[in-house]
């Protein structure tokens, strides 16, 4: 598989991304603390928010639903 001119597209890698990630200690903490951030949000999301709805709600229900728990949450 050639990438540009017989390069291949592991020696590309090796060539170009590796040393410009490895180049100083900063950079590597950098890019790890920023792949730990996306790792944790996509972690949350399909915790969280990755589930629909129930099949058997539609919107009105759903509304009535949130305003009744408020309502049901005020001090009377």
């Amino acid at each position: 598989m050639a990438l540009f001119d017989g390069i291949t597209m592991l020696s590309f890698l090796r060539v170009s991304i590796v040393p410009f990630i490895l180049r100083n200690r900063y950079r590597k903490e950098m890019i790890l603390i920023i792949f730990l951030k996306i790792l944790a949000l996509f972690i949350l999301w399909g915790c969280f928010f990755s589930h629909p709805v129930s099949r058997g709600l539609d919107h009105s229900q759903l509304i009535k639903h949130f305003i009744s728990l408020k309502s049901a949450s005020e001090p009377k």
